[in-house]
């Protein structure tokens, strides 16, 4: 029915969706859990011999991977499995055909990419017994250009000024410098704002290897204007020009 905002501090999504079991030959008493969030709220909409119906506003808690931030793809689960009856007595089986999203459900800042269910067995070992599983795996990923705008097009900007400023006469080159500098500080400062979107994680994103390659441009920018800076203050003006024309281009 409904999905609530993406929370990836807390790795966590409200979800409100009817679950429905379908039984051959009688349903059995079926005493279901989320695996992998909580129920929050549970209502029983239909209740016959063969059929159970219930509306549920669930806490999902999904497997969030931010490598690819911010052209980023998560992955939803709604993970079913009952508390009691072993897979010798309740066995999940899909009904793809009786499984989907209403017309107007949205993911603020995401779109739905697709869905999948399957059925799975998981094993405890050490207790011995042997659950089944269902398992709706709900795709969603990030408008590759709203992503592009918010967090990458404002580093373009920073390189197509830095850039630009190699125009400057190289005797103006203190004004370069100045140029590359305010640069830096503002790509750190932006580095900042992005980062503080993600929870504290143990690896590089593609946003940070991105500002990462900005650091060492503005950092070479920097190294070779204030070289340039030097060999003019020492009226070294024609190795101060090699020098412009080389990294100019």
């Amino acid at each position: 029915l409904s999905l609530g905002k993406l929370d990836l501090d807390r790795a966590s999504v409200p979800a409100d969706f009817y679950l429905t079991f379908d039984c051959a030959a009688g349903c059995p008493a079926i005493d279901f859990e989320i695996m992998n969030g909580r129920v929050t709220s549970s209502a029983k909409i239909e209740e016959t011999p063969t059929r159970k119906m219930f509306r549920l506003f669930a806490e999902l808690r999904p497997s969030v991977d931010l490598r690819h931030f911010p052209f980023d793809t998560q992955t939803i689960n709604v993970i079913i499995e009952d508390k009691n009856l072993e897979k010798d007595e309740l066995v999940f089986i899909p009904d793809n055909s009786k499984t989907g999203f209403g017309d107007d459900i949205a993911l603020p800042g995401w779109t739905l990419a697709g869905w999948t269910a399957r059925a799975v067995e998981n094993d405890y070992a050490i207790l011995g017994e042997t659950y089944s599983r269902y398992v709706l795996a709900i795709d969603v990923a990030k408008p590759l250009w709203n992503a592009f705008l918010k967090t990458l097009m404002p580093v373009v900007f920073i390189l197509l000024v830095v850039t630009c400023s190699y125009i400057i006469h190289v005797e103006k080159t203190d004004s370069r410098l100045g140029t590359a500098t305010a640069s830096l500080i503002g790509a750190v400062m932006f580095h900042v704002a992005i980062t503080n979107q993600n929870p504290p994680l143990g690896y590089l994103t593609i946003a940070d290897k991105f500002m990462l390659a900005l650091y060492a441009f503005l950092f070479l920018t920097i190294a070779c204007n204030f070289a340039i800076y030097e060999l003019v203050q020492h009226k070294r003006e024609e190795q101060a020009r090699r020098i412009h024309g080389a990294v100019r281009y």
